[in-house]
C-alpha cells in the first residue's frame, strides 16, 4: 500500500479546516474541490464519497475528461490505488477502418493514509491519469522504449499526432531488429530472440531467419507440393488451382473458345 508522509503543520491545518463547520463553504468565494478528513471508522467521509474507492468525483469536483490514443493491436491493463484502466488496442487496419483505438479516462480521487483511521481525499484530474498510464506503457520495453500510445490534446487524435506516434513507433521497432540482427549473428540461436524483437519484424513486414512463424500448408493436388493458403497456381507443377485469382493475374487463365467457322463445301 502506498504511503504518503503528512507534515504535523499540514495534518493540524487540514483538521482545523474540517472543523470550521460554522463558516460558511465558500466565504471565500473559492468553489474549488476541497480534500476531506475521515476521522474515525464507523463516520463516513464528510464529502459522502467511498474512501480510497477511485469513483468519479462528485459534482461540485472538475469533472474533465482526457483520451488515449493506442495505435497498436495490443491491449493494456493497469491498476492503480484509484481503480484499474483498460486500454485498447485497434483491431486490424482493412480499408477505410480507424487505424487507432481510443479509450475515454475520467478524474478520480485518491486517499492518504494520516494514521489513527483517518484519510485524507485529494483529487486527481484525469490528464494526470492518462499521462501517468502512457509513460508506464511506453516505458514497458526499456530505456527509449514506445509503445504507440498518447494522450490527445483533444477528443480525437490530429495527424500530426498520429504521424509523430508512428514515426517514434516505427524507429522503436527499428532499433528492435537491429538488436537482433546482432544478436542473431553473434549467436545463431533463437532463444536468444524477444518476442518483442519478432513483434517488431513482423510490424515492419521483415523476413528474418530469427523470425520464422510457422504457417498452414496445403497439398497441391496435382503433385503434392506443399503451398501456402489462397495460391493460384502450383509453383511446382503449373496446376491451376483457383481459376479467378489465376485469371485477375493472368496465370494460366483459359482463353474463351473462339466460334467456328464454317468449313467450304467441296463442290460437286
Amino acid at each position: 500500500m502506498n504511503a504518503a508522509t503528512v507534515t504535523n503543520e499540514a495534518r493540524t491545518s487540514v483538521e482545523a479546516g474540517t472543523n470550521k463547520s460554522s463558516a460558511p463553504a465558500n466565504a471565500a468565494g473559492n468553489s474549488a474541490p476541497r480534500a476531506t478528513l475521515n476521522a474515525g471508522r464507523t463516520q463516513p467521509p464528510l464529502s459522502g464519497r467511498v474512501r480510497g474507492s477511485g469513483v468519479p468525483l462528485s459534482q461540485n469536483a472538475c469533472a474533465e475528461t482526457a483520451v488515449l490514443c493506442n495505435i497498436t493491436e495490443q491491449t493494456w491493463i493497469l491498476h492503480r490505488t484509484h481503480g484499474a484502466f483498460v486500454v485498447a488496442g485497434r483491431g486490424p487496419h482493412v480499408g477505410d477502418e480507424v487505424p487507432y483505438a481510443l479509450t475515454q479516462i475520467s478524474a478520480r480521487t485518491g486517499a492518504i493514509d494520516l494514521g489513527d483511521k483517518r484519510t485524507l481525499e485529494f483529487p486527481i484530474s484525469a490528464r494526470d491519469i492518462a499521462e501517468d498510464l502512457a509513460r508506464e506503457i511506453n516505458a514497458d520495453g526499456g530505456e527509449s522504449s514506445y509503445f504507440g500510445v498518447f494522450v490527445c490534446a483533444g477528443d480525437d487524435p490530429d495527424a500530426d499526432e498520429l504521424a509523430e506516434a508512428r514515426e517514434r513507433l516505427a524507429l522503436f521497432y527499428a532499433s528492435l531488429v537491429n538488436s537482433a540482427d546482432k544478436q542473431w549473428e553473434r549467436t545463431h540461436n533463437v532463444a536468444f530472440i524477444s518476442d518483442l524483437e519478432r513483434r517488431a519484424a513482423r510490424e515492419l513486414r521483415l523476413e528474418k531467419d530469427w523470425s520464422y512463424e510457422p504457417t498452414m500448408r496445403h497439398e497441391c493436388p496435382a503433385c503434392g507440393e506443399r503451398l501456402k493458403p489462397n495460391v493460384a497456381v502450383c509453383r511446382t507443377c503449373g496446376a491451376v488451382l483457383n481459376r479467378e485469382r489465376a485469371a485477375e493475374f493472368g496465370l494460366g487463365a483459359v482463353s474463351p473458345a473462339e466460334p467456328s467457322k464454317p468449313q467450304p463445301q467441296p463442290r460437286a
